[in-house]
């Protein structure tokens, strides 16, 4: 879990974001040489940008949206038998 605090900006930029990613993973086959994953990030959908953009005549404070809540499913094989 990650905390990214956005700090010394105007009123309503000042923020707290809490992101919270998962895994879980399964091995399989002779010396578990496979392995199938199930990934989960941002799963609080929190997950947000903040910028100050300063200069000698302006200051800006700028929110964005970002990559928000996604899943990632792998699968690796380990070949560290090979040749054997």
């Amino acid at each position: 879990m990650w905390v990214n605090r956005y700090t010394g900006r105007g009123e309503g930029y000042n923020q707290q974001v809490v992101l919270w990613n998962a895994s879980v993973a399964r091995q399989f086959f002779v010396n578990r040489q496979g392995e199938l994953k199930l990934q989960a990030y941002v799963l609080l959908r929190q997950n947000r940008s903040v910028v100050r953009n300063v200069t000698d005549t302006y200051l800006e404070d700028v929110r964005s949206r970002v990559l928000t809540q996604y899943f990632l499913l792998s699968f690796n094989y380990n070949l560290r038998s090979f040749g054997k």
